[in-house]
């Protein structure tokens, strides 16, 4: 590992950066909010939209200012 770093370093390449989180569908998002809006519960909401909980958990908390 430290060769291909030395070797990168000779190229003169910057390194390459992560693109990160993949944003998600607006579409996707808005379902879970209106199901989140008639009632269902967040685990519930997410099952139907087609993500995986922890997402869902983690857009309610953000989205509803319990995270910055």
């Amino acid at each position: 590992m430290a060769r291909r770093q030395q070797q990168a370093d000779r190229a003169l390449r910057p390194a390459m950066r992560s693109p990160g989180r993949p944003m998600p569908a607006r579409h996707v998002e808005r379902a879970l909010w209106q199901l989140i809006a008639q009632g269902k519960r967040t685990e519930e909401a997410a099952i139907e939209v087609g993500v995986s909980t922890p997402v869902a958990s983690r857009w309610f908390a953000t989205l509803a200012g319990c995270r910055r």
